[in-house]
């Protein structure tokens, strides 16, 4: 067999002085093919006195490595370079329709023949068979870079070295395959054993040895088992799949994923220079999927993603730890090993820029609005950034819109008091099941990155939760209204009555025209207000049974029905926040005007009674410092008139008027739920006795 493929002979197979050939490969078909490209550029490469190769199954972490041979031939020349080489395989068609499907786990991925599937593939199509070189380095260089990863008492180990080399050889042979496979298959390699031979992450263990004075070799044995039980092991074939099961499971949403493509670019160059964390919103157990679709479809680097261990079952745990998603306990508060491999294990991938993916807020929202940020494994990525000093670390918040949430429905029966079903497999099939209903359109935003130029200090508590509020803040500022979130706001605002479709639709227009004025995002069906696509999210709703239409009178009517009006407040929650300032000051100036007598400062009063408001929801939505609070609600009035402040210091007849310019209302569809619940807890209060359980 004579080698083929495509062969980049550039300056280094031209190096003049000792060569070793360091090949990757999984079998003899694939050793005799780098074999057979040696001899057909040097001739008989195993007589020849400078050139000699060695053949290990580098790429294959689950085979152990014979390394004899590579330690012998590392032990010469310093000046000997070692160049590695991989035969990658292609599959044919693939980069048009992505035909890989499931058997594939049990015929084994094609870009991974075995030696007799090779063979026959060569025999079809010689082209499939690509020959790849990776950046070579003189053994003298390679031990200079180990002795900055390792301790100085591992330098000497020649099987530590012979270690190092294979695994720098599979680093920089992947690098090549990248630009064969694509950067969405760019997966780190020989993760735990690189991290348990950092000399930072050995020191950790022995100082924890001597406080707790257990044995040192105890403390390796756990670390490593949890090595074992973190470290996610990502392979193409599963990165494949997962996408596929993804893409399945958004099947009821119309049109694939909506996304802005110049955010997408500006994330892409992120990715590239920075170490990067993707902060979803999580409203629904698929919006973790969302971000990994956006980076798969467009050849971006897998995400990292962070799980409970929960959902490490029979089956999809297997699928999910190979495809990126790594399964952290829920509690391990008294678990110091535990802690310091996790710690370790994130900045292992912050330093290699492998960017990371979780929830915001740790776990779902019942209520549709941004619940308040978890610190869990925030605090994890800051503290390993500022114990390994990674600078410009930057948080991305990235938001998930659905025109319909299939866990909505769930959420509503838990308020009714259902006890949430725990996920097992029989459950996560049928909730599969479920998603083929058609919901609409999905959209995905990227929000404004939070950066960290440097991380604050692991006890600095305010530093964490002002970078947690400012990612929820610009969480908040990349929801984008939909035609759903609008509907939803305008039918809940006229209940119990309904509104006809002209007043709907006239609704809807002002509501558009507002926050285009405000600059607040909008998808596009809203942004456009096509009337085709209006009523094709209405006739969604409609079949879903979220809103009712008659439409056997003279005009069509739309309404809520009492029972779904839990369904439709998740929906409206999900935007109340860009109402909020308006809802404030509509109710700060309903008050004014209430006040009879007109004494005092209007000006002075309307700004306390907005003040107090802000306060009394403080613990509802995320507000900005105060003075710029009252810079943003001064904005807002003075959008909707100029003249403002003097129509609130006359009172009467002006007041009344700046009054009539915020029609419609909406604080009281925006504020009344969280007002209700409110009263309904302060009535329990009153009804206690002293002592009394709640």
């Amino acid at each position: 067999m004579s080698a083929g493929g495509n062969i980049d002979t550039g300056n280094p197979l031209r190096h003049a002085g000792p060569k070793l050939f360091l090949l990757d490969v999984r079998n003899r078909t694939e050793r005799r093919y780098l074999l057979d490209w040696l001899h057909s550029t040097w001739g008989d490469v195993a007589s020849a006195a400078d050139i000699d190769w060695v053949a290990l199954p580098m790429s294959d972490e689950s085979k152990p490595l014979r390394i004899d041979g590579l330690i012998r031939a590392l032990a010469g020349d310093p000046e000997r370079l070692v160049i590695p080489m991989r035969v990658a395989w292609r599959i044919s068609g693939f980069d048009q329709n992505r035909p890989l499907r499931f058997r594939d786990i049990i015929f084994g991925d094609p870009r991974q023949p075995g030696g007799l599937r090779a063979r026959l593939i060569l025999l079809r199509d010689r082209r499939r068979g690509h020959c790849l070189i990776g950046d070579p380095a003189t053994v003298a260089d390679l031990k200079a870079r180990l002795a900055q990863q390792v301790a100085a008492e591992d330098l000497d180990d020649d099987a530590s070295f012979a270690g190092f080399v294979t695994r720098q050889a599979t680093l920089t042979l992947d690098v090549q395959e990248r630009g064969v496979q694509g950067t969405r298959y760019k997966v780190p390699r020989y993760v735990a054993d690189s991290i348990a031979a950092g000399p930072a992450f050995r020191a950790e263990l022995k100082t924890l040895a001597l406080e707790s004075g257990q044995p040192s070799g105890a403390l390796i044995t756990e670390a490593r088992r949890y090595l074992r039980e973190l470290v996610s092991t990502p392979s193409a074939l599963f990165l494949d799949l997962r996408a596929r099961l993804e893409r399945f499971m958004l099947q009821g949403y119309k049109g694939g994923l909506q996304y802005d493509p110049q955010e997408l670019e500006n994330l892409r160059q992120l990715i590239r220079t920075k170490p990067t964390a993707i902060l979803f919103t999580h409203k629904t157990y698929i919006d973790g999927t969302t971000p990994n679709m956006l980076f798969y479809n467009n050849d971006l680097p897998m995400l990292h993603s962070f799980g409970g261990i929960n959902l490490d079952f029979f089956g999809i745990g297997t699928l999910f730890r190979r495809s990126g998603l790594i399964f952290i306990r829920r509690s391990f508060q008294d678990n110091p090993v535990y802690k310091i491999v996790l710690r370790s294990y994130i900045a292992y991938l912050l330093e290699k820029r492998f960017p990371m993916s979780w929830a915001l807020e740790g776990t779902r929202s019942r209520l549709g609005k941004l619940m308040p940020p978890k610190y869990g494994i925030l605090k994890y990525v800051l503290d390993a950034a500022h114990d390994e000093a990674i600078r410009d670390v930057h948080i991305i918040p990235v938001v998930t819109s659905f025109d319909l949430i299939r866990d909505v429905e769930e959420y509503a029966a838990e308020q009714t008091g259902r006890i949430k079903k725990p996920e097992s497999l029989g459950w996560f099939i049928g909730y599969v099941k479920s998603l083929r209903e058609p919901m609409g359109r999905v959209r995905i935003d990227i929000g404004k990155p939070v950066v960290v130029a440097s991380a604050p200090a692991p006890d600095d508590k305010l530093a964490l939760a002002k970078i947690a509020f400012e990612a929820s803040v610009h969480a908040n500022d990349a929801t984008p209204l939909t035609v759903t979130s609008v509907m939803c706001l305008a039918l809940l605002g006229t209940a119990p009555r309904g509104a006809t479709a002209p007043e709907l639709l006239a609704t809807t227009t002002f509501i558009t025209s507002w926050a285009r004025s405000r600059g607040i995002r909008m998808t596009e069906e809203l942004q456009s207000l096509d009337p085709a696509e209006l009523r094709a999210t209405a006739d969604t709703l409609v079949n879903s049974g979220l809103i009712m239409r008659d439409d056997r009178g003279s005009a069509t009517v739309y309404t809520i029905e009492p029972e779904k009006h839990a369904m439709a407040s998740y929906y409206r929650n999900t935007i109340i926040h860009h109402f909020l300032n308006r809802a404030i000051i509509e109710l700060a100036l309903f008050k004014l005007d209430e006040d009879d007598e007109g004494t005092g400062d209007a000006v002075a009063q309307f700004w306390a009674e907005v003040m107090r408001l802000r306060d009394l929801f403080k613990f509802e939505f995320f507000y900005p410092p105060s003075d710029a609070y009252r810079a943003a609600v001064a904005r807002e009035l003075a959008l909707t008139d100029a003249g403002w402040e003097r129509m609130v210091a006359a009172r009467g007849k002006p007041l009344a008027r700046l009054i009539r310019r915020f029609q419609p209302l909406v604080g009281h569809a925006a504020l009344l739920p969280f007002v209700e619940a409110y009263t309904v807890v302060f009535d329990q209060l009153v009804r206690q006795s002293s002592g009394d359980n709640l």
